[in-house]
Order: C-alpha cells, then sequence, then structure tokens
C-alpha cells in the first residue's frame, strides 16, 4: 500500500489540511503538540475507524472562535495497492456518520462501496489483514527500537507477541478463565435451586389434601345455608307487617307531640302580645305630657348658637387690636434703624471691592510660591541625578579599572567586554560539552571492556566471545589488554573531568562578570544624564521670573489691613441692622393696619345685631342662665318622645296578631283530638314486635357465618389451587434446570479444553515456533542490505540475536552502537514483512529518535537514510536533524488551536 495524498478537514486540531507524500521518505516535522502524531491516527482513523479515545466527538475540532462552527468531519485518503488506485473518505455529517470508497477505473473513481461495514470489510479484503495486524506492520511506534535493544528476553518476547497479535490469545485464554467462572457460579446457583424440588412436591402434596378436606365442608354447608335462608324469608314477610304498624304508629305520636309543642308556642305568644298591648295604652298618655316641652328645644339650641358667634367675634375684635399695636411698633423701628442700615450696606460694598482685589494678589502670590517650590524640587532632583550618576561612575570603574567621564564611554566599554565574555563563555561550554559526551562514550566503552572481562574471569581455556578453545596465554593477553583499556580510559575520563571542573569554575567566573555587566543600564544612565541637563536649565529659567512678583506681598498685607478695619466699622452697626431687618419683616408678615381697623367695625355692627336676637328669646322663653343644662334636659325628653312615639305606632298590628293566634289555637286544638282518636285505632304491641324483631336478626347472623365460612373455605381452594398450578410451574422450570444443568456441565469441559489449547505451551508457542524461522530469515535479509562483516545471524525462541563473524559468535552486547539499531530496526521490519505476508510497501515511524543518546541518534538517521527495500516511508519526529533524511518536509505548525502545513 502506497499512500498518495491524506485530506484532514476539522479532525482534531486540523481545520483544512491536504499532504501530498512524494518520494521514497516522507518526513513530518514540527513540536510537540504541533498536530503531527493527528496525522497518524488520521490514516488509522480512515482505514479502520481506529483512533484515540472512545468517543468520536473526541476527534472532532474544538472551536475556539464564536464564528467558528464545527458541524462537519471527513478524512480522505487516496492510495494505490497492487497497482490499483484507492479513494477512501470516512467521517461525520453532522450527527450522522459517512463513509466510502471509491476505486479508479479508466483514471476516474468510481463508488465501490458505501456504509461503515461494508467499507471496513473491503479495505480488510484489500489489504489482506485487519487492522491490528497492519497497524503492527506499518507502524512502528515511539521506543519500539529502543525498546527491541534494551528489554530483557522475557520483556522482549512480550513486546513481539504483541506485534504478532500473539497476545490476542493469551487474552483469550484469561477471558476463558472468566467464561468458567461466570459458568460454575451458575452451576452452583442451579444445584442449589435444584434442592427446593422435594420440599415443592411435599408441600403440593400438603395443598392438595387441605382442597380435599374443604370441598367435603362445602357439600354438608350449602344445603344448611339454603334452609336458613328460606326461614329468613318467611319471618321477613311477617317483620315487615309488624313494622308498617310501628311506623304509623310512631308518626301518629310524633305528629301529636308536635301538636302539644305548637299549641303551647302559639298560647305564650298571645299572652306576650296582649302585655304588649297594655304598654302602649300607658305610653300615649306620657307622649302628651312631653310633647309640650320637646317644642321648646330648637329656640333654646338657636340660643346657644348666637352666644358663641358672639364669644367668637368679640374674641376676633381682641386680636385685631393686638395686631394693629405690633404694626405701630414695627413702623416706628424701622423709621429709627434705617440709617445704621443704609451705612452698613456703604461698607459691605466697599469690603466686596477690597476682597476681588486681595484674591488678585493671593492668586499672583500662590504663583510665585508655586515658582519657588518648583525651583526647589528640581534643585533636590539635580542633587539625587548628580549622586546617582556619580556613583554609577565609580561602580564602572570599580569594574572595568578605568576612569569614566561620561555614560557614552561607559556604553563603549560595556559593549565591547560584553562581547568578549560572551564569546568566551561559549567557547567554554562548547568545550565541557564536547568533554562531556566524550565521558558518556568512554563509560559506555568501559562497561562493555568490564562485561566483557567479567566473563574471561570465569573461563580458563574457552574464548567468552566466540566459545573457541584458547591458550592460557592468549587468556592471559586478553586479560591485560582489557585491563590496560580499562586504565586508559579511566585515567582519559580523569582528565576530562578535571578540565570540566576548572573550565566550569572559570565559566562561573565570566557568568557572575557577565552579570554585572548586564546590571549596568545604560540607557536608564543616559535618560538620567539628559534629565541632568534639562533640569539645570529650567532651574535657571525659573529663578530669572521670580523678579516679575516683587511688591507682591506689601500690596497683600495693605488690602488686609484696610478690610479688618471695614469689617469692625460694619460690626459696630450689626444690631440696628438687624433690628431694621427684624422690623420689615414682620410689617411685610403682619400686613396692612386699615385692613384690621376695617374688620373691627364690621364684627362690631354684627354683634349688636346678635345681641339683640338672644335677648327676645330670653324674654319669650323664660331662659334662665343654665343654659347649656336646659338643652341637655330637654333632649333627653325629645328622644323619650320619639321612642315612645315608635312604640305607640305597632298598637294596630299587636292587636291584628292577637285575634289571628286566636284563630290559630283554636284549629290547633281540634286537630289535636283527632290525632289522639286516630292512635287508640291502630293495633300495636312493642312486646311482640321486639321478640319477631329478636328471632330474625339471631337467624340472619347464623347465615352470615355460613357464608362467611362457605367463602373462606371457597378462597381457600382457590388460592391454593393458584399454588398448586405456580408449584407446576416450577417444577416444570426445575426441570428445564436439570437440563440446562447438564449442558452447562459439559460447556465448562469444553471450555477446559479449549484454555488448554491457548495457552502459552498451546498455540501460543506452536505459532511463536512457526514464525521465528519467518521472522529470522527477514531480519537477516534485511540486516544482509547493510553490508555489515558477518557470515550468519540467529534468533532463539527468546528472539536472542546471535551474530556470526568467522569462527566468533558475538550477541548484542559485543557489537557496535550503529550495529545494535541496524540490528532492532532489521528485527522489527522483519516482524512487519511477516505481518504484511511481505508486501512491505509502506513503513511509518513515529518520533523513532526519541529516548536514544546524540550517538544513537546519529546513527538511526544514517541508518534510515541508507533503507532501500521499502517504496514508501513516512517519518514523524519533532527532531530537526532528521532533516537531512528528505526533501520531501512536510512541517507542521499550530497557532490558535488550529495545525497547519507550514509552507
Amino acid at each position: 500500500m502506497i499512500i498518495n495524498t491524506l485530506t484532514l478537514k476539522n479532525f482534531k486540531s486540523h481545520k483544512n489540511t491536504r499532504i501530498n507524500f512524494d518520494g521514497n521518505i516522507s518526513l513530518i516535522l514540527g513540536k510537540n503538540g504541533a498536530g503531527k502524531s493527528s496525522i497518524l491516527e488520521a490514516i488509522s482513523y480512515c482505514l479502520f475507524k481506529e483512533f484515540n479515545g472512545k468517543k468520536i466527538d473526541n476527534i472532532l475540532r474544538k472551536s475556539k472562535e464564536e464564528d467558528d462552527v464545527v458541524k462537519d468531519m471527513n478524512v480522505t485518503l487516496e492510495f494505490t495497492h497492487d497497482n490499483i488506485d484507492y479513494k477512501l473518505e470516512r467521517g461525520r455529517k453532522g450527527k450522522q456518520s459517512k463513509v466510502k470508497l471509491w476505486q479508479k477505473i479508466n483514471d476516474e473513481y468510481v463508488t465501490k462501496f458505501n456504509g461503515d461495514k461494508e467499507v471496513t470489510r473491503d479495505i480488510q479484503r484489500i489489504l489482506q489483514l485487519d487492522s491490528k495486524s497492519f497497524l503492527n506492520a506499518v507502524y512502528i511506534k515511539q521506543g519500539d527500537i529502543t525498546d527491541l535493544l534494551d528489554k530483557n528476553p522475557a520483556e522482549r518476547k512480550e513486546l513481539i507477541a504483541k506485534l504478532l497479535n500473539i497476545d490476542s490469545f493469551e487474552t483469550a485464554w484469561n477471558e476463558i478463565k472468566n467464561l468458567q467462572d461466570i459458568y460454575r457460579k451458575k452451576i452452583e446457583y442451579n444445584d442449589n435451586e435444584l434442592t427446593k424440588k422435594d420440599t415443592i412436591e411435599e408441600e403440593k402434596e400438603s395443598i392438595t389434601e387441605n382442597i380435599d378436606n374443604n370441598k367435603k365442608k362445602l357439600e354438608i354447608l350449602i344445603p344448611e345455608i339454603t334452609k336458613l335462608d328460606k326461614l329468613l324469608k318467611e319471618e321477613e314477610l311477617e317483620l315487615s307487617k309488624l313494622e308498617n304498624n310501628k311506623v304509623k304508629y310512631d308518626n301518629l305520636l310524633k305528629q301529636k307531640k308536635m301538636m302539644d309543642s305548637n299549641l303551647e308556642t302559639r298560647t305564650n305568644e298571645k299572652d306576650d302580645h296582649e302585655k304588649k298591648l297594655e304598654q302602649i295604652k300607658t305610653y300615649e298618655q306620657e307622649i302628651i305630657s312631653l310633647e309640650k316641652d320637646v317644642k321648646k328645644l330648637p329656640y333654646l339650641e338657636e340660643l346657644k348658637e348666637k352666644k358663641e358667634e358672639l364669644d367668637k367675634n368679640i374674641e376676633k375684635i381682641n386680636e385685631n387690636e393686638k395686631i394693629i399695636n405690633d404694626i405701630e411698633t414695627n413702623i416706628k423701628i424701622k423709621e429709627e434703624t434705617c440709617e445704621a442700615h443704609s451705612n452698613r450696606e456703604s461698607i459691605s460694598k466697599e469690603l466686596e471691592e477690597l476682597n476681588t482685589k486681595k484674591e488678585e494678589f493671593n492668586k499672583t502670590y500662590l504663583e510665585y510660591q508655586k515658582i519657588v517650590t518648583q525651583i526647589n524640587e528640581k534643585k533636590d532632583n539635580v542633587a539625587r541625578i548628580r549622586r546617582e550618576l556619580q556613583q554609577a561612575s565609580e561602580d564602572a570603574t570599580e569594574l572595568f579599572g578605568q576612569y569614566f567621564n561620561s555614560p557614552e564611554s561607559i556604553e563603549r566599554t560595556v559593549t565591547d567586554e560584553k562581547e568578549k565574555t560572551e564569546h568566551f563563555i561559549d567557547t567554554l561550554t562548547d568545550q565541557i560539552n564536547k568533554n562531556t559526551n566524550e565521558i558518556s562514550v568512554l563509560r559506555n566503552d568501559s562497561e562493555n571492556i568490564q562485561k566483557s572481562l567479567d566473563e574471561l574471569k570465569h573461563t580458563k581455556d574457552i574464548c567468552p566471545i566466540c566459545q573457541s578453545k584458547i591458550s592460557a596465554d592468549k587468556h592471559e593477553e586478553l586479560s591485560n589488554r582489557y585491563n590496560e583499556e580499562l586504565v586508559d580510559i579511566s585515567l582519559r575520563i580523569e582528565n576530562l573531568e578535571d578540565s570540566n571542573k576548572s573550565q566550569n569554575k572559570k565559566l562561573d567566573d565570566k557568568r557572575e562578570y557577565l552579570e554585572k555587566i548586564n546590571s549596568i543600564r545604560i540607557e536608564v544612565l543616559k535618560d538620567k544624564n539628559n534629565v541632568f541637563k534639562d533640569l539645570s536649565a529650567e532651574i535657571k529659567n525659573l529663578e530669572g521670573s521670580l523678579d516679575e512678583y516683587s511688591g507682591v506681598k506689601a500690596s497683600l498685607d495693605e488690602a488686609d489691613n484696610q478690610i479688618k478695619e471695614l469689617e469692625n466699622k460694619r460690626k459696630t452697626l450689626e444690631e440696628d441692622d438687624k433690628r431694621y431687618y427684624f422690623a420689615i419683616n414682620k410689617l411685610k408678615e403682619l400686613g396692612s393696619k386699615e385692613e384690621y381697623l376695617e374688620e373691627n367695625n364690621r364684627l362690631n355692627e354684627k354683634n349688636k345685631v346678635l345681641k339683640a336676637k338672644c335677648h327676645d328669646i330670653v324674654v319669650r322663653y323664660a331662659v334662665g342662665d343654665d343654659l347649656v343644662i336646659q338643652i341637655k334636659h330637654l333632649r333627653d325628653k325629645e328622644k323619650r318622645f320619639n321612642m315612645l312615639k315608635g312604640s305607640v305606632q305597632d298598637k294596630e298590628s299587636t292587636i291584628n296578631i292577637i285575634n289571628n293566634l286566636t284563630n290559630e289555637i283554636t284549629s290547633i286544638t281540634n286537630e289535636l283530638n283527632n290525632t289522639e282518636e286516630e292512635i287508640k285505632s291502630i293495633e300495636y304491641d312493642q312486646n311482640t314486635y321486639d321478640k319477631k324483631n329478636k328471632t330474625y336478626t339471631s337467624n340472619k347472623e347464623e347465615l352470615e357465618k355460613k357464608k362467611a365460612l362457605k367463602i373462606q373455605l371457597e378462597t381457600e381452594n382457590n388460592k391454593d389451587t393458584e399454588i398448586i398450578s405456580e408449584y407446576d410451574k416450577e417444577l416444570e422450570k426445575l426441570k428445564e434446570k436439570e437440563e440446562e444443568q447438564k449442558n452447562l456441565k459439559d460447556y465448562t469441559k469444553l471450555l477446559e479444553q479449549l484454555r488448554e489449547v491457548y495457552s502459552k505451551d498451546g498455540v501460543q508457542k506452536r505459532l511463536r515456533k512457526n514464525v521465528e524461522p519467518l521472522i529470522t530469515k527477514e531480519t537477516i535479509d534485511i540486516f544482509n542490505n547493510f553490508d555489515f562483516d558477518y557470515t550468519d545471524m540467529t534468533l532463539d525462541e527468546d528472539y536472542n540475536i546471535k551474530l556470526y563473524n568467522k569462527n566468533e559468535e558475538l550477541d548484542t552486547n559485543m557489537i557496535s552502537g550503529g550495529e545494535k539499531i541496524v540490528v532492532a530496526l532489521a528485527l522489527r521490519l522483519g516482524i512487519a514483512k511477516v505481518l504484511s505476508k511481505n508486501k512491505t510497501d509502506l513503513l511509518i515511524l513515529d518520533e523513532p529518535t526519541i529516548h536514544l543518546d546524540e550517538d544513537r541518534r546519529q546513527r538511526l538517521i544514517g541508518i534510515i537514510r541508507e533503507i532501500n527495500f521499502v517504496p514508501q516511508m513516512l517519518v514523524v519526529t519533532h527532531d530537526d536533524e532528521m532533516e537531512t533524511l528528505s526533501n520531501n518536509i512536510i512541517k507542521i505548525k499550530k497557532e490558535n488551536g488550529i495545525s497547519f502545513i507550514e509552507e
């Protein structure tokens, strides 16, 4: 499979990205988090709907802007397989998923399949691989190469099992164990349920016996109920006749009682109204006596009103006389204080003019004080800046050992010294890093030599590397050579570490010196120097402007003295001025004197008329001095008079009521006599009725008991019948469960056999054994493409690699770092070729240099460059050093959360 183009729309951080894959190697380059790995995930999603996370929303681009609405998402992949071109599109439109596969026929894409299941099934048919096998075949994940190098045999074996999908059998082996546990619990549950069978059968037999007993009781009970029911009907008919006579008798007694009560009520009402009529006759005599006194009341009340009005008028005349006196007094005060008021007004105007002049003088004086303050503040700033510049010059002199007379001279020295120091620091840093890298390589070599030396110590006449026989001299020679190499490496490491220690001390000193240089803020010093010059010029200008303000203080003092003198004069006139204003305001408040005199004349005339009217009433009705008491006494008589008149008005209606009641009493008496005669004519005996009723009630209760017993027995039988039905159903279920139990036990045995087949010693072992020679062959073929000087290579069942060179057998610990990487890469590619059945057209490397040191990284880059047996490679990396691998470099960048290809 060769990928031609990939288009991502709203997939993860990619808004609209189209990638063309040209040439043998395409390098996808970008910083961590830029969206590189999303491209690989898009390929996996498009082919097999495989992506990180459980929900498809996780791969839908998240918008950060309100106007950036994300509704659709799709990935389009154009690829070639077996010389046939295909186009595959997978995504989501709204809430609906969409999948479509095209095949190119006669230079045009023709729809092949629509729908998730159909397309995925056809992709697996085209590639002849399922999703996991395909990804393991073409996709080398981060750390795969280093894991094959560094893991121990058991871990390496487990890793390769996962790549070959053999681990799925281990998963199945574990899942079968879970199934066995489930079925064992089911068997245990069924065993427990089946123990209920005997109990249910015993209870069913007991309930059946109870039903038969109840049926026998019902055969006796039903005829008894029929006989008793017939007797009750006869008694009920006889009792009904007696109850009819009882109802008539009781109704007539109630009527008689009501008539007696009504007759008594009407007789009492008649007596009450006759008493009321006698009282009315008494009231008529009293009304005649009261009427003569009541007629005088309106005239006495009029007299009272006239007297009250006369008193109010006299009071008003006195108030007006007092106001007239107040008006005359305030007119006199106004005339006495008028001159003092005029003088005070004149002084106030003069003071207002003087205060205006004083404000002008004061404003000018404040300007003068402000200039003096500005001069003092600027002089303080000049002194402070002079001290700061002098201190900076002294600090620079102390640091550089020379005298400076200006910020410009300091700037020139700082620039030169900074450039020299930074260059020296870079040189020292490069040398230290170079020494550190060399130390790392030497220590790695030392470990390998020490390992070989340790293996040599455990042998006498056999080479620990090739396992061939060697002489004692050769053994000693190898041992001495390894020891000498270890000593040389140790001395070299010690020299390099001493050199780094010395250079680190120099580096610290230079960094401290550079830090002091950087602490000198040249621009700040230059700004302060300019401020110093500007402030000095401003002070000179301000001091020259002070001549304009001479004599201002004397004019201000003279104005203050004049104001104080006039204010003293105005104060002596203040009391008379207050009296003047009080009189003016009082006169305005009181009003016109003539109006009050005119009102008094009018009130005096009115009083003469009122006095004459009062005298006339007193003489005519012989009114005494206690007018109020007389009026109160007459009002009480008037109330009594009105009340009596109301009572007398009811006289005629009372007479009519008495006549009506007399007639009604006569009628009730006649009806009562007739009712008493009718009661005597009815034949009714209470004792006979009670005896019959008691017999009937007793028989009825007996019948109810027997009926209740019948219902109880029938209900018990119905419930018992239902229980038996349920027991029959339960027994049927238990019978089915017995059959199920037999099947479960047979299936459990089958699962045990399957688990044994899927175990590590079963199909897993056979698959590993079958695939090992294939992987070995492919690994050797790939390794031989790199032209190393080895005659053979073998892999054991734990995938430990042995290399052979003439008569020597070497493991991976005995070969160089570059050879190790080639071996690991060859093994990984060999696995890929076995998985893809030798159709390895595509290889994807995800961050292949991650976790590798500098030496291994450089060697791996060189090895990848030499791979020529894979038609297409996609390499994802953040390592800029890998740009030399390819001319087709796809640089991924992310801005504002959106990934794109940088042009």
